[in-house]
């Protein structure tokens, strides 16, 4: 017999541009505040959704303790059975590439360019349809990503920091297509610094991403502290959070972090 986790819905949808998804929400067993719950957009659904909507049941009932207040998760992810659907995500997560020389397609079997229009598909049509179904706070959206999740968190931020008010980038691929982040992290500093309202953004890591290739964690961490140095220069528009998280890996830093991303969500701050 399957074991289903109460408060729990799956529906499947399909973009203006034809492309499906699996989407999975978790609804507080509380009464909604008037102005409906925050909402927290986790990209990876198939793989992180479970984890988060326990997560966020459990410590949500001792609010005053955890931190974070009843909120609604919504894991968006892909038909199949698969944790992962490579091919779907990294054309949802990444922009066009500006770079081909650098063998990061073939490393990840990548087929970038679909990003903006991703992030279309979340605020124009998933976010309408959501607020359809169930009380949500329209003026409390969160979206938090891990790897080239994190990658895309951090591409929306850049770009459309308004779409969401808080972000989580966790384990971010900033390496990606030659560090192109960086460069338009350090290009929107002007819009960001005057971003009104602010957003929240929390940005983490480990410094031993990957254990067994010393080069590719040096990567990741060097990365995130360049992107940790270039935000800083814009208190006024972005507040951020920056963790490193010592003995944790690639696969587990979504996992641990995911108390702090649902505190933000919920609008808590520490």
């Amino acid at each position: 017999m399957a074991v289903t986790l109460p408060g729990t819905y799956e529906f499947a949808m399909q973009s203006a541009q034809g492309k499906d998804y699996k989407i999975f929400v978790a609804v507080p067993e509380s009464k909604p505040p008037a102005e409906g719950f925050p909402v927290l957009y986790l990209l990876d659904g198939n793989a992180y959704f479970i984890a988060a909507a326990s997560a966020m049941k459990e410590q949500s009932t001792f609010a005053a303790i955890s931190g974070i207040q009843p909120l609604i998760v919504v894991g968006v992810g892909y038909p199949g059975q698969y944790s992962l659907n490579r091919e779907r995500r990294s054309f949802d997560f990444l922009p066009p590439a500006s770079s081909t020389g650098t063998g990061q397609f073939a490393a990840l079997g990548a087929s970038p360019g679909g990003a903006d229009t991703f992030l279309d598909f979340l605020v124009n049509e998933l976010r309408p349809a959501l607020a359809a179904r169930y009380p949500i706070d329209l003026s409390r959206q969160s979206l938090a990503g891990h790897s080239l999740g994190g990658y895309f968190a951090l591409h929306a931020l850049l770009h459309r920091p308004a779409a969401f008010n808080s972000y989580a980038a966790i384990s971010p691929s900033i390496w990606w297509d030659d560090a192109r982040l960086l460069k338009e992290a350090q290009a929107q500093l002007p819009s960001l610094t005057n971003a009104k309202p602010a957003v929240d953004l929390l940005l983490a890591v480990s410094p031993q991403e990957m254990s067994a290739y010393p080069d590719r964690s040096a990567m990741m961490l060097s990365g995130a502290r360049n992107m940790q140095a270039i935000l800083a220069s814009a208190p006024q528009g972005v507040r951020m959070q920056y963790q490193e998280l010592p003995g944790e890996n690639h696969i587990s830093t979504n996992l641990v972090a995911m108390s702090a991303i649902l505190r933000q969500a919920s609008g808590h701050r520490r």
